[in-house]
């Protein structure tokens, strides 16, 4: 990569999830589902050089979040899957998905 090196050693992380999920008969298989994700050991420095430059690449670990999900999910045989979710906490954002399941 040009003649860059990045120092693998220096960053790891741990992140858990746990979640519950609610699906629902019927033809378009509607669903709400709740997860909450916890970086226990996130802040990074990842060290990169070039030649005898090096510099270092600070990351802060995302903390605690809540994902809400709720959507359709295809039913049974197939159909259209379209959800929205949203995070709550450390994490902040929104959006959609869509698909189809055959």
């Amino acid at each position: 990569m040009g003649g860059l090196r990045f120092d693998d050693e220096s960053f790891k992380s741990l992140r858990g999830r746990i979640g519950a999920r609610a699906g629902f008969a019927g033809r378009h298989a509607p669903f709400v589902e709740g997860k909450v994700f916890r970086e226990f050991k996130g802040d990074n420095d990842v060290n990169v050089g070039s030649g005898a430059l090096v510099d270092t690449l600070k990351g802060q670990g995302r903390g605690t979040w809540v994902r809400l999900e709720g959507g359709l999910g295809g039913g049974q045989g197939g159909g259209p899957i379209i959800s929205g979710w949203a995070d709550f906490g450390d994490v902040k954002g929104y959006g959609l998905r869509a698909g189809f399941c055959f």
